[in-house]
């Protein structure tokens, strides 16, 4: 008895295993991007909240600085510690420069 064995053609297989596995890697792929770019979005939210917490706490202080350097309560702590107002004041030597090359 004689057994006809046809020769089988894979290539067209080989394709379609090929093509699977692509589509398969190109998927697992998109979901990993998708994936990272949703994280980088929510990241993103959460560091705008802390930015205007920050912002906030930073108009606190500035009230708080501005509250403390008021030029009518600086004048009353000077005047309760003995403080003068100098009306001409003196703040460098002029008869002399810094970077005379006289030395």
């Amino acid at each position: 008895m004689t057994i006809i064995k046809l020769k089988v053609n894979h290539s067209a297989l080989w394709f379609f295993i090929s093509l699977f596995v692509i589509v398969l890697v190109g998927g697992v792929g998109y979901i990993m991007q998708y994936n990272g770019v949703v994280d980088a979005r929510y990241e993103g939210e959460q560091l705008e909240k802390e930015v205007r917490t920050l912002e906030a706490a930073n108009i606190n202080l500035k009230e708080r600085l501005y509250a403390r350097i008021d030029s009518g309560l600086l004048e009353t702590v000077a005047v309760a510690h003995g403080l003068v107002l100098e009306r001409t004041p003196h703040y460098l030597p002029t008869n002399q420069w810094v970077l005379d090359s006289s030395y």
